[in-house]
């Protein structure tokens, strides 16, 4: 049974959770898609920096959710202003990355492979919710805090090479940095994403609806897996 945690390092409490007899510190997921010329691509969340994230989090604890799993596609849907609305996906294909804290804490790096992931939508999204937000209903942070995609060209990224300073050139040419966390997640998991790649087999079946609620997201497009 997965249960929360207080840990402090360097002075700073954190939330861990600890699941599978290991203590998780945070989570991410590598989105690959494709375009319309079958090209594949890691879709990934900017920070106000423009550094790629991959929709990654520290755990933030929630009533409602009792596994890692519900916490990271809750965090998704968030980090992604609703375009991924994933809840009750099975998450099977994952990775635990020892973090850069201690050995003994861990990231879970999530994979998905859904077809043809379009920015127009999160741009639409992004506009609406924050419309919401500037009309009153006072959106939560955690809805507002990413601005930005991006889409970087799987062929042109060496996994084996990638370090803290290493820039990727994303699908219009733009210089993104990774950092240190995000590099080593992504460097963790480039032999798991070009398995992916290679396997039509693997692929996360999801439909593109609007999404109807009496919350800030109303009105909103998301892949959503279950209404198919």
């Amino acid at each position: 049974m997965a249960h929360l945690k207080k840990i402090v390092i360097k002075s700073i409490p954190f939330d861990v959770l600890v699941e599978d007899g290991k203590e998780f510190i945070g989570y991410a997921f590598m989105i690959i898609t494709t375009d319309l010329e079958q090209k594949l691509y890691i879709v990934s969340s900017l920070d106000e920096n423009k550094n790629a994230t991959f929709f990654s989090s520290g755990i933030i604890p929630r009533a409602d959710c009792r596994t890692l799993a519900q916490l990271a596609t809750l965090r998704l849907r968030e980090t992604s202003r609703n375009l991924f609305s994933l809840q009750g996906l099975p998450l099977n294909l994952y990775q635990d990355v020892p973090s850069f804290f201690s050995s003994k804490l861990f990231f879970r790096v999530y994979f998905l492979k859904i077809p043809c992931v379009h920015r127009v939508i999160f741009e639409k999204n992004k506009d609406m919710i924050d419309r919401a937000h500037s009309s009153g209903r006072n959106v939560p942070v955690a809805w507002r805090e990413v601005n930005a995609l991006t889409f970087l060209p799987i062929d042109f990224i060496n996994f084996d090479m990638l370090d803290p300073n290493s820039v990727l050139l994303d699908d219009g040419g733009k210089k993104i940095a990774l950092g240190k966390l995000n590099c080593s997640l992504l460097k963790a998991s480039g032999g798991k994403i070009m398995m992916m790649c290679k396997d039509p087999k693997i692929i996360t079946v999801c439909s593109v609806k609007s999404h109807t609620s009496s919350s800030w997201t109303n009105g909103t497009c998301c892949y959503y897996y279950g209404w198919l």
